[in-house]
């Protein structure tokens, strides 16, 4: 008796084949594009976290006293501060965020081009990023910073595709009473 293998059972063969290989290109295109989406989403962390990081250190060396606290929002899109190395200045300019040195002339860096303003949101509805120095941590004056990024700014925010993040940090600042 001769073993063959029919007609039938070599379609069932190759279509059993087929579901194997489309599960596992399936699983394989799953698997890159949550890879895609997280790299957007840790970029973006990581250079929001970069901005803060940056701020929170400038605001920690403020020297202020009472009658003068060293830092002021000069207005919606900017925010001076001097410490003991110089006067520096934070400007907003559509989604870009510069720091300013005003002792060196001016000259300016851009930390971020990604700002994003929050509609329906007080403080972020306007630029992206917000200076609130009307707060205090242990009855001394503190400022607090909101700053939103989109992967895209101008595009459609997507969880997947265009991600956003918002950090939100609060500063105390030392003053000095003479």
């Amino acid at each position: 008796m001769k073993k063959s293998v029919t007609l039938v059972e070599l379609i069932m063969g190759i279509i059993l084949l087929g579901v194997i290989l489309l599960a596992a290109t399936s699983f394989d295109l799953a698997s890159r594009q949550f890879f895609k989406s997280s790299d957007f989403k840790s970029e973006l962390l990581a250079e929001a976290s970069f901005v803060m990081d940056h701020i929170d250190k400038h605001l920690s060396e403020i020297t202020g006293y009472a009658s003068d606290k060293g830092y002021n929002r000069a207005s919606a899109n900017t925010f001076w501060l001097r410490t003991a190395s110089g006067t520096y200045e934070y400007r907003v300019a559509g989604n870009v965020l510069q720091f300013c040195d005003i002792t060196a002339g001016g000259t300016c860096e851009v930390l971020t081009q990604k700002l994003s303003p929050i509609a329906g949101d007080p403080l972020l509805n306007a630029s992206g990023i917000s200076f609130s120095d009307n707060v205090t941590i242990d009855n001394n004056c503190a400022v607090e910073v909101k700053l939103s990024l989109l992967y895209r700014p101008g595009e459609a925010e997507h969880y997947k595709t265009n991600p956003r993040v918002t950090l939100w940090s609060r500063t105390a600042l030392i003053q000095h009473s003479f």
